[in-house]
Formats: C-alpha cells, structure tokens, sequence
C-alpha cells in the first residue's frame, strides 16, 4: 500500500504523539492511536463540532421516524409488494444522480449552506409525503427526502474532514457516528409511540418536518452560511492531516478534480463496495421490517423496537470502536462485522419468539454499525483537502446506487420467494461485501 497519501505534514507532531509508526501503514497506525486516546482530543470540544453533533442527531432522527412511516403510508395506500420495493428505492433516485454534485457544491461553496438547504428539503419532504394520496407520489417526495439527507450527510462529513485539528479527526469520526447512531435509535421509538398513541403516520411526518425545518434555521445563523468560498478555502488547522501521493498532480480546482483521483487511491473502491453492501442492507430493514410484521402479526411498537434495537447496537459498536480497531486489523473488522451481522439475519425467519428475535437484530446491529464509520474515515483520509468532499461525495454516490438498485431488487424477490426472503437477501449481500472486505488490505 502507497502509504505517502496520508504522511503527515508535521512529522514531528505526529511521531510524538503515536509512538513508532508501522512501515507501509500509517493511516491504520494513527487511525488506532487516535481511538486509544479519545479524551485527551474531545476533553475541549470547539463549539462548531458540537453544532455539529447537535445538527446530526437531529437530522438523522427526522428522517430515521419518516421513514418506517413511508411504509406504513403505503400499506394504508394498498400498495403492492413491489410498489413497495419502488418506494423504498426512490429514496437514493435523486441521491444517485446528485451526490458527486453535491459533493462539488460543498467544495466551492462551502459546508453550512449546503446543510441547511439540505434540512429544508428533509422538511418539505415529511409535509409532501403526509399530503400524498398516491403511491407514486409518496415515491417522488420520499426521493426528495432522500436528496435532502444526502445534502446534509455530505457537507457535515466535510466540515468534519475540513475543520478537525491533525490527530483529531479520528476521534472526531468516532464521534459523529455515534451522534448518528442516536439519532436513528431514538427515530424509529419515536415514530412507534406517535403512531401508537397520537394519530398515525400524520403525527411522525409533521414532527419530522417540524425538526427539519429547525435545524435548517439553526444553521442559517451559522457564521459559515455568509462565507463564500471560492477554487480553495482558506487553510484551517485540519489542512495538514493528508497530501496527495508522490507524481499525483495537485487540482486546485475542486470543479475540475475526476472521479478518477479518489478511486485510484488504494483500498478506496473496496471501502465503497463494502459501505454500499452495509448501508443497502440497512436501507432494506427499515423498509421492509415494517410489512414483515404486518405479516407475522407484530404490532407496530414492536417493530419499533426491532428498529430502535438495531440502533443502540449499532451506537454500542461505535462506542468500543476505539478498542476493536487497536486489536483487530481494519479489513478483518469489517469483514467480521458484516459476516456477523449477516449470520444474524439469515437465522431471524426461522425464530419466532420475540425475545431471541430481539437478540438477533441486536447480533445484526453491532455489526452493520462498524462498517460506515470505518469506510467514512479510510476515504477521507485517502483524499486531499481541495477535493475531499468529492470524494465523500462519491462515497455517498455508491452507498445511494446500493440504496437505489437493492430494495427495487427486494421487492421482486419477495414477489416470488416470499416475506422472509428479506433477511435472506439482506444476508447474502453482507456476505459479498464482508468477503470484498476480507480480501482487501486496508
């Protein structure tokens, strides 16, 4: 592995701070040594990494409660199984077209506009969807709600890159995953008891809307909403953390940077593969959780809670993330973590007690929470600063094809082969991007 990607500018910072480095893998080396070491670097947290914490749990709990409600509008709409499947994938339709875009965007514009247009549309999405009366419209504004969290997703990842101090970003990903997981633990619990006990799936959309819209007035007093930047920003303190390899040629111009130069970064392509296998996995649970309990007579709250107890595995994981990565290596993590997670799942159809069933989304948790932390923090870290949110960009591109292809290809297999096929094919393609994992030296 070319390891002069991530060579640190300041060496004598570094080597102080991680002890010997290990020849040919640096960025794993600093990776560990920053996790072992995670309160000396967020004792005094700067206050715009806790905006954006704030601002994360705060989206990711918006759209994490819509979107078992889309299901469950479809299902008051009669919708078929594989209208189903159209609906769950029209969530990355315009993400997929739009991501390297996006990505574009917040280089040149910068990340705090981005969110907050971002949080905008996730509002005017819930207000759409609650107001549909056709299966084809709740597709078309759940794909707007999927653009404006992909607008969010991609600049706040960027501002994290950009803004975080050489040694901190590490622990600084860590963070802002478990700020993640939050907000998808407490997202679909809330939607349960609002559908529960306040009305149905009007009252989710209309609390969804109601933080989005807040969280895009929160960022429109940033001091970064007025900001303009141009071909490059200003450098900041987070600017140091990686420079190109030696004979890349350097791209001031983030408009003009190719896809090109982030995927012939070692390991990059294998690191998509596998954050699109584990997020579409993800996807395809909450889509299709919801009607595999209408089908084995699982009250919503239930359902909810199989949701919600993915979420708090999922944060566990990124909790002990720190002490897994300092004693296993990277690739074989991710591969353990998917491996697992798809054992958990391909056993869930032949259980039908509600406590092992509980047990196993909580298997299947721990290791789908591993694998977009992980990939997140190896493309950053590969990426120079001026084109760093193309890269996070077409990240994000890859995890929406997954997003797009996977539930549309779901649906048609549960046409033929039945409800529990959901598990099954969430299993198999865990196994693939484990095994893509496994092979690659991270």
């Amino acid at each position: 592995m070319d390891d002069s990607l991530a060579t640190p500018i300041t060496r004598s910072a570094f080597t102080a701070s991680t002890g010997p480095e290990t020849p040919g893998d640096r960025v794993l080396s600093r990776w560990r040594t920053v996790m072992h070491r995670p309160a000396a670097l967020t004792t005094r947290l700067p206050g715009w990494f806790l905006h954006l914490l704030a601002g994360t749990v705060l989206i990711q709990l918006a759209v994490y409660a819509a979107r078992p409600a889309v299901t469950y509008k479809a299902l008051e709409l009669a919708a078929q199984p594989w209208e189903l499947g159209l609906i769950a994938s029209s969530f990355a339709a315009l993400s997929l077209v739009m991501a390297i875009p996006a990505g574009r965007w917040v280089d040149r514009i910068g990340e705090t506009p981005v969110i907050a247009l971002g949080a905008a549309l996730v509002a005017a999405a819930c207000v759409g969807i609650a107001l549909m009366r056709h299966a084809w419209a709740v597709a078309v504004a759940h794909a707007l709600l999927g653009f404006g969290h992909l607008l969010n997703t991609v600049a706040l990842q960027t501002m994290l890159a950009n803004r975080s101090e050489p040694g901190a970003h590490g622990a600084r990903v860590g963070s802002y995953t478990v700020a993640v997981s939050v907000g998808q633990l407490v997202g679909p619990a809330l939607a349960g008891w609002l559908m529960a006990h306040a009305g149905g799936t009007w009252a989710v959309f209309a609390v969804s809307a109601t933080i989005g819209l807040v969280t895009a007035l929160q960022w429109c007093g940033d001091p970064g909403m007025h900001r303009r930047r141009g071909g490059t920003a200003p450098a900041q303190a987070g600017d140091a953390v990686t420079r190109p390899a030696k004979g890349t040629p350097v791209r001031e111009d983030p408009v003009r940077a190719g896809v090109l130069d982030v995927l012939r970064s070692p390991g990059v392509a294998a690191a998509m593969l596998t954050s699109l296998a584990v997020l579409s996995s993800i996807d395809v649970l909450v889509a299709y959780l919801p009607v595999w309990g209408e089908e084995r007579g699982f009250p919503v709250t239930f359902v909810a809670l199989l949701l919600s107890v993915r979420g708090a595995a999922s944060l566990l994981s990124r909790l002990v993330m720190g002490w897994l990565t300092r004693t296993v290596p990277m690739h074989t993590l991710l591969a353990g973590s998917a491996l697992a997670a798809a054992a958990a799942l391909a056993a869930m159809p032949w259980v039908g007690w509600p406590l092992a069933l509980v047990g196993l989304m909580a298997v299947a948790g721990l290791g789908l929470g591993l694998g977009q932390p992980l990939t997140m923090a190896w493309v950053a870290s590969r990426a120079p600063r001026h084109i760093r949110g193309l890269a996070l960009g077409l990240r994000l591109s890859g995890n929406r094809l997954g997003q797009l292809l996977v539930p549309a290809l779901v649906g048609m297999v549960l046409h033929l082969a039945g409800i529990d096929a959901i598990f099954w094919s969430v299993a198999t393609l865990l196994l693939l991007g484990g095994l893509v994992a496994l092979r690659t030296p991270f």
